[in-house]
């Protein structure tokens, strides 16, 4: 099916898209930090929750990796739980909570209203939702991962370097994240190519391989050339099908150019370190404000 995106949304995002120069295809998570009076005490534990496995080159994976950085850097222990599920989320933040963790990183938005209810339950420990909906005026804030700009850029690099005119996107579920990117990614297209073709497609599950490489052969069949992946860690299994076939491809949020180097052209990377060294600064004794 080609792409339709809520025209509103397409509006703003053709206006976002005139103020994006368009280069090398890295995208930086976006901080917007508020100073307030912090607490003294050092990090001693932080915790950490993810919806896939910590392998799956993609959006857990970068989150426990930028834990890991930050760890090294300021010194605590940290542990963490991986495909935690959203029915399973207050569980397990609770469980770090219990243990007196300092701080836990809820890294993905459909934690929000768990995180919200355990933050409420336990004011000593500071609680961040990664692209989270929800804050309190103590000890949770949310930060939004600016997606829709990488999306841009693939789109952009996807539509001037394809030669049947027709460009894929194939996403795991339509979450935020996901939708966000992918409607960047039509606009941006459409921007610099006002005739490009997009084709759309969503696997409706992360975890499927078969159902990505399915999907991907599809959308090849259609005469689409050149695709980006937004479904780790099953779209590994697109990218191996674009190199199968003799197309290109786009990773999505870390460098995914080993998986199928003769298709992969660049990856849209997003770098969670920024955003856990900066939230880690604030707990360890700098400035933490909620709200």
């Amino acid at each position: 099916m080609e792409a339709s995106v809520n025209a509103e949304g397409e509006k703003r995002a053709m206006k976002t898209a005139m103020k994006i120069v368009v280069g090398t295809v890295v995208l930086a998570v976006a901080l917007s930090l508020l100073p307030g009076l912090g607490d003294a005490r050092k990090l001693k534990k932080v915790g950490l929750i993810v919806p896939g496995p910590i392998g799956d080159n993609g959006w857990s994976a970068a989150g426990y990796q930028a834990l890991r950085n930050a760890a090294k850097k300021y010194g605590f222990q940290a542990s963490h739980q991986e495909n935690v599920k959203p029915p399973k989320a207050e569980a397990a933040l609770r469980k770090f909570a219990e243990a007196g963790y300092d701080l836990v990183y809820a890294h993905m938005f459909v934690y929000s209203e768990a995180a919200a209810r355990v933050a409420k339950a336990f004011p000593k420990t500071k609680f961040v939702v990664i692209h989270g909906t929800v804050r309190n005026k103590t000890n949770l804030i949310s930060y939004q991962t600016m997606t829709q700009g990488g999306g841009f850029m693939a789109g952009a690099l996807a539509a001037l370097v394809s030669k049947t005119g027709k460009i894929g996107a194939l996403g795991g579920r339509p979450i935020p994240p996901i939708a966000d990117a992918i409607a960047g990614y039509v606009a941006e297209a459409k921007l610099v190519r006002p005739d490009v073709k997009v084709v759309v497609e969503y696997t409706g599950d992360f975890n499927n391989t078969t159902l990505a490489r399915e999907k991907a052969l599809a959308m090849i069949s259609q005469g689409v050339d050149v695709l980006v992946q937004e479904a780790p860690p099953a779209g590994g299994a697109a990218l191996k099908a674009a190199q199968e076939k003799g197309v290109l491809a786009i990773g999505f949020i870390r460098d995914q150019h080993a998986i199928a180097p003769k298709a992969v052209l660049s990856s849209v990377k997003i770098d969670f370190n920024q955003v856990y060294d900066k939230i880690a600064a604030m707990a360890n004794g700098g400035k933490w404000k909620g709200g």
